[in-house]
């Protein structure tokens, strides 16, 4: 998996001094990757990062956070069939 991957963006301006909070919300889709091993969608557990800033250069705000194994969802959902 790459170092770093773009979970999320909003463009907020503020005014020199000002702050503001900006939430977001990661759920388990947003950690799914292909795994070539088994052939099928997975998850890593582990530690993970959470960093903010303005650019991927710079990213002075984290936190870290864990995810641990669970149940998996299927590879293909099929919602609809006409």
């Amino acid at each position: 998996m790459p170092p770093k991957q773009l979970k999320g963006f909003k463009r907020i301006a503020l005014n020199p001094a000002a702050t503001t909070t900006v939430t977001f919300t990661l759920s388990p889709d947003e950690f799914y990757y292909y795994n070539e091993t088994k052939g099928s969608f997975d998850i890593q557990a582990g530690q993970y990062i959470a960093r903010v800033g303005g650019s991927s250069k710079s990213l002075p705000v984290f936190g870290m956070f864990s995810l641990t194994d669970g149940t998996h969802k299927p590879d293909l959902l099929i919602t609809n069939i006409k």
